[in-house]
């Protein structure tokens, strides 16, 4: 498989008419992320792994939050951010109307691009088994 890298390549990306093609989008780009690295044999960046992370905490630290209060801290962090980014964001664009959308489409964008690398490194680690496996069987 080859793929080509153009810098200067400018991509128009279709805007998703309802929320669940816009989470399936950013889903589909998390999962692409570690089988295209694979391909072009690149390491993927530790960044990458961040939104994993998120949901990764979600998941099983956060229920602790309740017992151990300090647990989250880093949520109301992350909710502050998503409120500051927004308005960051809304005044870029001069948009006042998505300064009270981007603050919720933030975290989904983030869990379902963290849950679509998670399956894009099992779904790389099948490829790889299956090299494997044709190795030994050739």
């Amino acid at each position: 498989v080859k793929i080509a890298y153009n810098p200067n390549l400018i991509i128009y990306h279709k805007r998703r008419p309802t929320l669940k093609s816009f989470i399936i989008q950013f889903y589909k780009y998390g999962k692409v992320r570690p089988i295209t690295s694979k391909i072009i044999g690149q390491g993927i960046s530790p960044l990458f792994f961040i939104p994993t992370l998120f949901v990764f905490y979600l998941i099983f630290i956060l229920p602790f939050s309740v017992m151990y209060t300090f647990l989250i801290y880093p949520l109301i962090i992350y909710c502050a951010l998503c409120v500051i980014y927004g308005f960051f964001d809304s005044v870029k664009n001069n948009s006042f109307f998505s300064f009270f959308i981007l603050p919720f489409l933030y975290p989904i964008i983030h869990i379902s691009y963290g849950v679509g690398i998670v399956a894009g490194l099992i779904a790389r680690n099948k490829i790889i088994q299956q090299e494997k496996r044709e190795i030994i069987y050739s």
